[in-house]
């Protein structure tokens, strides 16, 4: 009968884990739907950026202001009746600067759409360029250059990232508005442009200085595409918490609390394009991804962060039910399924609440008061039913060692594994060091029992008469 108690407690035992490591799959369930509300929050988000920041212009991208010089030649051909006759031909060639210094100062404010803000920025840029052309320099013979009919082009996608007409300020402080005008190439959607004072001199080189003045308006990120020989980009503005990204980082910055600087310098060696080259000849994807600049990034992520909590989602249902299933162990009273999935959900309700709290108060704030709602409602009732209070004192502990061990592990996005590493193994170890001693087979073995007397001498049996 002990053999048989032993086994059925080894069975009641071995059900119960197996039950339990069944219910953790199961909640992968509410997890799985806590996730989703989290993918669809975050995409309410992007649609309401997407929307404020369309109406303030985009992601702006700066793009190097360039000349549009026409020429022509005449070019012998041979018609259709074998004749050979000159023909006119026309081609614009697009000369970018020999020197282009940017100077722009930004302001950045947030717009909010319901609970969502927008950085939107507006930037005052001064540009100093000077050009330069000769007729060689399109390498055609014979060319004929229409001085009087050479533009200065500054190109853009969205209107609505001009708050005011780009001023030219040219030679002798002449002001000149740009107007709208067909690009002459795509580099981008839409052109404004004024003509120039463009002459050749005694040694057959046009020169230009030339100021032009931008009111730009956008979103999110401030963007610069410089193709000069010689660039220099100069930013300030008052955002804290910038991101330069894109082809090239800063040669210098300077960052404080109450905002950055900012210093790019990119020489003719990493130019993406020839400073002179025809219109016709130019392809749109010989810039793209060459582009730098800033990105005005919020402080926090809050449905990033959401979304790296919920990767240790299964280990944060594992260990409350673990630590539930080895009080039944050690303490030998036996706990309802019932018990163990109001736990779990108590557990799987912290992300949700973490959610939920995050889109309105600082992501600190929300975890804390989440996780010891959490810690606090699980400890009034698991200490319902556990035999001593020190138990869920003990209960407390964990869930409140978890939660801290959760956070910091988001905190630390570059030490996450180790973190994560180090706890696992020491989750395992304080798992082995409470049930070393516990017998999984339900009891104590019995001790074999010894004989009650010494075996008689061979002498002390009666002899045995053969006969």
């Amino acid at each position: 009968m002990k053999q048989t108690s032993r086994l059925s407690r080894a069975l009641q035992t071995s059900l119960k884990a197996g039950l339990v490591g069944i219910l953790v799959l199961l909640f992968l369930i509410p997890v799985g739907m806590i996730r989703e509300v989290r993918s669809e929050r975050e995409r309410y988000r992007a649609d309401a950026l997407a929307d404020v920041s369309s109406k303030a212009g985009g992601r702006t991208l700066l793009t190097s202001p360039f000349l549009a010089v026409p020429v022509r030649w005449e070019a012998r051909e041979t018609n259709a009746k074998g004749e050979t006759v000159l023909r006119t031909r026309r081609e614009v060639f697009i000369v970018f600067p020999r020197t282009l210094d940017l100077s722009a100062d930004v302001r950045v404010e947030l717009r909010h759409r319901g609970i969502y803000a927008v950085p939107i920025h507006r930037a005052d840029a001064a540009l100093e360029l000077e050009y330069s052309f000769r007729a060689s320099e399109t390498g055609i013979p014979g060319v004929r250059v229409d001085w009087s009919e050479a533009r200065l082009h500054y190109v853009y996608d969205d209107s609505r990232s001009l708050r005011e007409s780009p001023v030219l300020t040219g030679p002798g402080r002449v002001r000149s508005v740009l107007r709208s005008s067909a690009p002459p190439v795509e580099l981008a959607a839409r052109s404004v442009s004024a003509p120039v004072p463009l002459s050749p001199g005694p040694d057959g080189e046009a020169r230009l200085a030339v100021r032009l003045d931008l009111a730009l308006s956008g979103a999110e990120a401030l963007r610069f595409l410089v193709l000069g020989d010689s660039n220099t980009v100069r930013l300030s503005c008052g955002w804290a918490s910038p991101s330069f990204a894109g082809y090239r980082l800063p040669a210098e910055r300077e960052l404080g609390d109450s905002g950055f600087t900012a210093r790019w310098f990119v020489d003719e060696p990493a130019r993406v394009l020839p400073r002179v080259l025809a219109a016709s000849d130019f392809r749109p994807e010989s810039t793209a991804g060459t582009d730098f600049g800033v990105e005005f990034l919020q402080p926090t992520d809050v449905y990033q962060q959401v979304h790296r909590a919920l990767r240790y989602a299964v280990l944060f249902l594992f260990i409350p039910f673990a630590a539930l299933f080895l009080f039944e162990v050690l303490a030998r009273r036996r706990l309802h399924v019932v018990q163990y999935i109001l736990v779990g959900l108590a557990n799987c309700l912290f992300y949700l609440l973490l959610l939920a709290l995050s889109e309105h108060i600082p992501f600190l704030a929300a975890y804390v008061i989440s996780a010891a709602a959490v810690c606090a409602v699980t400890t009034f009732y698991v200490s319902a039913f556990l035999p001593d209070k020190r138990q869920a004192v003990l209960a407390f502990g964990v869930l409140a060692l978890q939660y801290g061990y959760l956070f910091c592990a988001l905190s630390s996005e570059d030490y996450a594994l180790l973190i994560g590493s180090v706890g696992l193994f020491g989750i395992v170890a304080l798992t082995m060091a409470a049930t070393r001693k516990v017998d999984w087979f339900g009891g104590k073995p019995e001790a074999l029992t010894e004989p009650e007397t010494e075996p008689q001498e061979l002498s002390d049996f009666p002899e045995i008469d053969e006969d």
